[in-house]
């Protein structure tokens, strides 16, 4: 029903402006950890609503293209991008990472870590131990109130009744695109956060642990360090929390990489767009051709976490992953932390005096990050209901942070 009233949408457009039905492409994007057989299921629903609504032409005009390799078309072409790319696609569940090497593909990553490890509910709580709707929901609904914005506000209650921290997050940040706000900044969360130095260290977490392990599956693969990091997806608007400057968040960039890589290495550039979104649709604008997950499976790559240095050498699957393991991949995890941190001595403490996060808490947020229960429970929770006998497909290395993530906004919000 939901992709239908968008196939209403589309046609009512093309007729009102004047365009031809039979001609109108139209490109569909997926995320890289979709399995074939849903990709399928999804293309089959397409197909039969573009017949419908747009005729017997779907063979022609109808294209699903990966998520992650649509942006490196738009920031490669339109965006001066140099030919040694690492694209970042942050979607709410998941991340797509697109990696190209003399404008040829070289490797594909995709791991369920993205924005709702850090505005989400974890793996066993709702939004009443979440850390940024206990600091923020309140204060949001007295400005709402006092700007009297009750429809507003009504809507956020009906939102904070469900208890989902997504929804009521997502809602937060859409407030100051909303025609009533008028731009009012007390009403931009965006910057709510970006304010927010004890806060800023669960963003620091959050895409330090996405650059480490990308630099670390790139060595590990044989890989020359990228020349430009470009962003893309909802979920990389909170770049903007890091730094506003993008030369700042290179650099951090820069020093995961060049630690990783144990050189020194260019400085790296970072872009991305205010609506990230719009570098997906309009890389696929660019070059519409049809992509199954079959076609990007030669370049997918998994370090299953337990050994960050070395390619496995077989599949494993849930069922072989012996408690060894299990504690190998929290120990990977407590390497990270130990890494980010000592980044931060050996940089003339980059995260409090570039990235601009608490000193005042530095030491507490290092000790409580590396809470080897809290970390192993997250593993354990984020394994419940994963079927033994099918290969582990994506990394484990973040299952134990978003517990981790979690924990630390609520320990924040209640300092």
């Amino acid at each position: 029903m939901f992709l239908e009233n968008i196939f209403i949408l589309l046609r009512n457009k093309v007729v009102l402006t004047g365009g031809r039905l039979d001609q109108t492409k139209i490109i569909w994007f997926y995320p890289a950890s979709m399995d074939t057989g849903r990709c399928d299921d999804f293309n089959m629903i397409w197909q039969e609503l573009y017949k419908e609504y747009f005729g017997e032409n779907a063979d022609n005009n109808l294209f699903s293209i990966s998520e992650s390799a649509a942006p490196y078309n738009y920031y490669r072409k339109k965006r001066g991008a140099k030919s040694d790319v690492v694209t970042i696609d942050i979607g709410g569940g998941t991340t797509d990472v697109y990696i190209v090497e003399n404008d040829k593909p070289q490797m594909l990553l995709s791991f369920v870590f993205a924005s709702n490890a850090i505005f989400g509910d974890a793996l066993r709580w709702d939004s009443d131990s979440n850390g940024f709707v206990q600091l923020y929901f309140q204060q949001f609904q007295e400005v709402l109130n006092s700007n009297g914005l009750q429809e507003l506000e009504s809507t956020l209650k009906e939102i904070e009744s469900r208890k989902n921290s997504s929804d009521i997050v997502a809602f937060l940040f859409s407030l100051i695109t909303n025609k009533q706000v008028n731009k009012n900044q007390a009403l931009d969360f965006l910057l709510k956060l970006s304010q927010n130095k004890k806060m800023k260290y669960i963003f620091i977490i959050f895409y330090g642990a996405i650059l480490y392990y990308i630099a670390k599956s790139m060595k590990a693969k044989g890989l020359k360090r990228p020349l430009t990091l470009a962003f893309s997806g909802n979920g990389s608007k909170t770049l903007r929390i890091l730094s506003p400057n993008n030369a700042t968040i290179g650099e951090f960039a820069r020093l995961i990489f060049d630690s990783v890589y144990g050189s020194e290495g260019n400085r790296l550039d970072v872009i991305y767009e205010e609506e990230p979104k719009k570098a997906t649709c309009k890389g696929g604008i660019l070059q519409p051709v049809k992509q199954t997950p079959n076609d990007i499976k030669p370049i997918k790559f998994t370090l299953i976490g337990d050994n960050l240095e070395e390619i496995p050498d077989k599949k494993v699957k849930f069922e072989e992953l012996i408690e060894e393991s299990k504690e190998s991949i929290v120990n990977s995890v407590l390497e990270f932390i130990d890494f980010l941190f000592k980044l931060h001595d050996d940089n003339d403490e980059f995260l409090t005096r570039s990235l601009g996060a608490d000193e005042n808490i530095i030491d507490k947020v290092k000790e409580f990050a590396k809470d080897k229960t809290e970390l192993s429970q997250s593993l354990q929770s984020a394994l419940k209901g994963k079927k033994g006998s099918k290969n582990i497909e994506e990394t484990l290395f973040f299952y134990p942070l978003v517990g981790i993530l979690h924990e630390l906004a609520q320990a924040i919000s209640k300092e």
